[in-house]
């Protein structure tokens, strides 16, 4: 019984994010989006009473509607201060980025590189059959809990 937040990625955002990490050719567009399927699949046939799943766009751009959220979900008082953990945050991007120079497709954070291996794949990601299943299993996930 432990409260549990749950944030998903969109599906053609989350196929991207692994194709860019390790590209291996058009076959493996394929396997990541079976990846995000089992996955998403798993998750969904688990009990998660307890949990409240979030978009990731959503915990991004509104962090504090996100603890309201979770404070409301699970009767808790977080603060909603969030400043010294955005902070924290940017911090720990910087000490990855240092760590890790050679290979900035790997550091958890945007950048032009990405931005442009993602634009050149995206149609790819989209036009695969398999990502209607995706985006199904991504929108059920998000209501299982929420809706």
């Amino acid at each position: 019984n432990i409260p549990t937040l749950l944030v998903i990625r969109d599906p053609v955002d989350t196929i991207l994010s692994l194709h860019i990490h390790s590209p291996k050719g058009k076959y493996y567009i394929s396997a990541h989006i079976l990846r995000f399927i089992i996955y998403h699949t798993r998750i969904l046939l688990s009990p998660i009473s307890n949990t409240l799943v979030i978009n990731f766009n959503d915990f991004k751009d509104n962090p504090i509607d996100i603890i309201k959220k979770t404070n409301d979900k699970f009767n808790l008082k977080l603060n909603e201060n969030i400043s010294d953990l955005h902070e924290s945050v940017i911090n720990s991007i910087l000490k990855d980025n240092k760590e890790n120079p050679a290979n900035v497709l790997k550091v958890s954070a945007p950048s032009k590189k990405k931005e442009v291996l993602k634009n050149k794949y995206r149609s790819e990601v989209e036009l695969n059959p398999l990502i209607i299943i995706a985006n199904y299993l991504h929108q059920k996930l998000l209501k299982k809990t929420n809706g």
